[in-house]
C-alpha cells in the first residue's frame, strides 16, 4: 500500500472516529433528554435519524479520503469545508429534531396526544393552575373540553383542536377520575 494511501486511510479513519463520538453525543442528548423513555420510539425519531446519521457519519470522513492528499496546497481549507459542511448538516438535522421534542402529553377526550414544542404556547398555560417557572419536562397535562353546546358549535364550526391549546390545559391531577 501506497504512503498517500495509507494517509488518506489514517485521516479518514481519525474523521470517523471524531464523527462516530460526536453522533454519540448527539444520540445520547436525543435518548436521553429530547425524547426520554419510550417517549424516542412512541414520536418514531428513527425515521429523522436515519437520514441523518448516515450522512453525519459518512459523508465527512469520506470526503476527507477523497480530498486528503498530505501536504497539499490548499489541504487544510478543504478539510475546514468538509467539516463547515458536516456541522451544518448535523445543526439543521438536531434543530429539526428539537423542534419536534415533546414538550406536553395531554389527555384530551379518550386519548394521550404528545404534543412537540413547535405547537406548544407555554405562555398561554394558566397561572392559576400550573407553577410556570417550574413545569416538569414533558408536561403531562388533561386539555379541557368544550363547556357548554354553543362553545362546543364553536369548536367544530372553527375546527378548533382544544387538546393544543395550551390556555385548556389543567393539572392531570385533579382530573384523575376522567381519565381513569
Amino acid at each position: 500500500m501506497s504512503k498517500l494511501w495509507k494517509a488518506k486511510l489514517s485521516a479518514f479513519g481519525v474523521h470517523i472516529l471524531f464523527s462516530a463520538t460526536i453522533i454519540g453525543i448527539f444520540m445520547a442528548l436525543v435518548t436521553q433528554v429530547w425524547f426520554p423513555g419510550l417517549l424516542f420510539q412512541l414520536e418514531d425519531v428513527w425515521e429523522g435519524l436515519r437520514i441523518l446519521v448516515p450522512v453525519d457519519a459518512i459523508l465527512g470522513p469520506i470526503l476527507t479520503l477523497i480530498l486528503f492528499v498530505p501536504g497539499k496546497k490548499g489541504l487544510v481549507g478543504d478539510l475546514v469545508i468538509v467539516a463547515l459542511l458536516q456541522i451544518s448538516a448535523l445543526i439543521y438535522g438536531a434543530y429539526t429534531i428539537y423542534d419536534q421534542r415533546p414538550e406536553a402529553i395531554v389527555f384530551a377526550g379518550d386519548r394521550f396526544e404528545i404534543l412537540p414544542a413547535s405547537k406548544f404556547d407555554k405562555s398561554q398555560l394558566q397561572e392559576t393552575e400550573f407553577d410556570i417557572e417550574n413545569i416538569p419536562y414533558p408536561l403531562v397535562t388533561f386539555a379541557l373540553p368544550a363547556q357548554s353546546k354553543e362553545e362546543l358549535a364553536a369548536f367544530i364550526a372553527d375546527n378548533v383542536q382544544y387538546q393544543k391549546m395550551s390556555e385548556r390545559f389543567r393539572p392531570i391531577e385533579a382530573h384523575r377520575e376522567k381519565v381513569l
